[in-house]
């Protein structure tokens, strides 16, 4: 079946703080109150249809609901209304470490992974090797994800979505972090794994690179889809709302 994701009339909200916990309450002398204060939207009806060849930049200011959507798209947060209907494997590279155990080793980590997406049966020691070879990790990735620096979990986080081999690819900007010359190196690679997928959905805030990657564009504001077309005059659009 081709590759697509099918959202209809999707809303995410999330609670907001309570007025004060019962413990500040006791040493504070805040009011308590049990009740949630109230939620805030994150998504608000989103319909997007999107059908295999296509390359999709998404932007939008910050907590304008971009990696939410992403979160919706890849299965990991389910419309609380609305309908999510997506045929075709997919790899998310979303957040770094999102998913990961930083008690486990580097290897059980790649393993766990790809058997939270289905694919423990491709989760070769050949496989592995690309991936710790690509992120330049010395040593046979055995150590505790722990004892990595934040840059080295968000190459693997980065590595682990690249090296699968998805009908619809999710990426939200990952990739920035670390060395000028590893970060040369990611962003080449995504480019081309952007290429050979069907579905390539590009959360970024790099006009040169969503121009070079894509050809459709969707603006979020405030949890809403304001444009919806092609990339250059989304983009163009967006800088004219924000200049």
């Amino acid at each position: 079946m081709t590759p697509s994701v099918h959202l209809k009339n999707v809303d995410i909200q999330y609670p907001l703080s309570k007025h004060g916990s019962l413990k500040q309450a006791l040493v504070g002398g805040r009011t308590w109150d049990a009740q949630p204060q109230r939620w805030k939207p994150a998504l608000r009806d989103i319909s997007l249809k999107i059908d295999a060849p296509q390359k999709i930049g998404i932007i939008g200011r910050n907590a304008s609901g971009k990696t939410t959507l992403l979160q919706v798209i890849a299965g990991i947060l389910p419309p609380q209304s609305g309908n999510r209907h997506v045929i075709g494997k997919i790899a998310a590279i979303i957040a770094a470490g999102v998913g990961f155990d930083t008690a486990l080793s580097v290897r059980e980590n790649v393993r766990f992974a790809m058997a939270m997406s289905g694919r423990l049966h491709e989760c070769t020691e050949d496989y592995i090797r690309k991936i710790l070879d690509f992120i330049e990790l010395q040593g046979d990735g055995w150590q505790p994800l722990q004892t990595l620096s934040l840059g080295f979990q968000s190459r693997l986080a980065f590595a682990v979505g690249l090296f699968q081999t998805p009908e619809i690819f999710l990426l939200d900007e990952a990739f920035s972090a670390g060395d000028a010359l590893f970060v040369r190196k990611a962003r080449a690679a995504m480019k081309e794994r952007m290429a050979s997928s069907p579905i390539s959905i590009f959360v970024s805030h790099v006009e040169s690179e969503l121009i070079e990657t894509c050809e459709r564009g969707v603006w979020l504001e405030d949890g809403r889809i304001v444009a919806d077309g092609p990339i250059d005059q989304v983009l163009k659009d967006y800088g004219k709302m924000n200049s």
